[in-house]
């Protein structure tokens, strides 16, 4: 795939449009939007001082929820948002680590629920709902399977972002605030 400026800034543009026309219904039961919830994850990973492909990754982890799909979560957002995602963003030409973040942060959900006893506890009251409509907590097989996942590690590390990110006093800047770290990925991914 060959994306000349023009389509990076196209890209940039209709994903900052639908934060910006999407992002404000509720994110499922959690006191704040589809939006604030997706820049809180970003602001997270950015005053960490994580790489740009961690920040991507949490700024639009659950972007699949902003697109248009078939079939809801009794209430809970689109079924299925994170394959949603993660076709949309790889179609756009983001990194393998970015697609595979958003790809499979309820998956390191239910995998953090088979191998931390404790982690469950963290989880908000709709996530904990969410996880019963996405499988539950990973068997055995699924949890290996899931560990020979290149990223793996930095899949967890966004998933516990997301979880963060659920608190209505955390801090965030606009999405718009993103957009030369998404030229910069997009344009050294795929010069």
């Amino acid at each position: 795939m060959h994306l000349d400026f023009e389509d990076i800034k196209e890209t940039i543009n209709s994903i900052i449009n639908l934060f910006n026309e999407k992002g404000s219904q509720e994110y499922i039961g959690e006191g704040l939007s589809v939006y604030q919830h997706m820049v809180r994850s970003a602001y997270i990973a950015y005053s960490k001082g994580y790489s740009d492909e961690i920040i991507i990754g949490a700024l639009l982890h659950d972007i699949g929820h902003l697109l248009d799909a078939e079939g809801s979560m009794n209430g809970f957002g689109n079924v299925d948002h994170e394959t949603i995602g993660a076709y949309f963003l790889k179609s756009k030409g983001f990194s393998k680590l970015v697609v595979d973040i958003v790809a499979y942060h309820v998956a390191a959900k239910r995998y953090l629920c088979a191998v931390d006893k404790y982690y469950y506890d963290v989880l908000s009251d709709a996530s904990k709902e969410t996880l019963k409509l996405q499988g539950g907590k990973m068997n055995l097989i699924e949890v290996q399977i899931f560990e020979n996942l290149h990223n793996y590690k930095a899949i967890v590390l966004v998933r516990k972002i997301d979880d963060l990110a659920k608190d209505v006093s955390s801090q965030s800047h606009p999405v718009e605030f993103y957009s030369k770290t998404l030229e910069l990925h997009l344009f050294n991914y795929y010069r």
